[in-house]
């Protein structure tokens, strides 16, 4: 029932922003679901999220709406991305509560991004160089990994990671997209296996022939969000 009443609460929130927008055409879904997220090979929570389009052509604008709810009920996130129609990123926004919390908000301003991030600590302040491509990394976070796809055809091309929550910024390089296979309710499934390099760390994609992320691992945090729902 808990897991019921956290679904509704998630979808609340979704129509909610979608309905907030100035964007008035149709709105499309292009993935919605949840993750089980793993850390040390232990479940530690779960991540539900929704991606949608909203508008036309150019004008489109991408809203990611996502809720990581930790198992001990110690962390909450409420990560939201919104991009502009070639997955550029315009806003970001989390709500984190709990044992810690803290309201970070990244937007694009020029050719600069500026980053706020509010916590018991006080205020800090960071700014971003904006990149072509750019990819907005949190961490336990598996959603924000599909706005990776519209780069999966460019092998070796860099990517400039951001990290808002502490002002990283990691330089990727996707060295590989792989025909894979991944055992998904016990079947067999063709998918495409992105590598991400940041230096020594690597970071590893499943991508399904739909463009949907289906697995996500990051060594380096001992870090595995598996896809539960479809």
């Amino acid at each position: 029932m808990k897991i019921m009443r956290r679904t509704h609460v998630f979808a609340f929130a979704v129509a909610s922003l979608l309905a907030s927008t100035s964007l008035s055409a149709q709105v499309v879904v292009l993935d919605e679901g949840a993750f089980r997220l793993h850390v040390n090979g232990q479940p530690v929570g779960t991540e539900t999220f929704s991606i949608r389009r909203a508008g036309l052509g150019n004008e489109a604008e991408l809203i990611a709406v996502s809720q990581v709810q930790y198992d001990d009920g110690s962390v909450i996130m409420r990560p939201t991305l919104n991009t502009d129609a070639s997955f550029r990123p315009i806003r970001y926004e989390n709500q984190v509560s709990g044992t810690r919390e803290s309201t970070v908000v990244l937007a694009l301003a020029g050719r600069r991004y500026t980053a706020t991030v509010v916590s018991a600590q006080g205020e800090a302040a960071s700014e971003f160089r904006a990149a072509p491509r750019t990819l907005i990394l949190v961490p336990r976070v598996a959603t924000l990994y599909y706005f990776l796809s519209p780069f999966l055809s460019e092998i070796g091309s860099e990517i400039s990671g951001i990290e808002p929550e502490d002002g990283g910024r990691p330089a990727l390089v996707l060295t590989s997209v792989a025909p894979a296979q991944l055992t998904i309710g016990g079947q067999s499934v063709a998918m495409r296996l992105a590598t991400l390099q940041d230096g020594s760390a690597t970071r590893r994609i499943w991508f399904d022939e739909q463009g949907r992320v289906m697995r996500v691992e990051v060594p380096a945090q001992n870090f595995v969000a598996e896809r539960i729902q479809n």
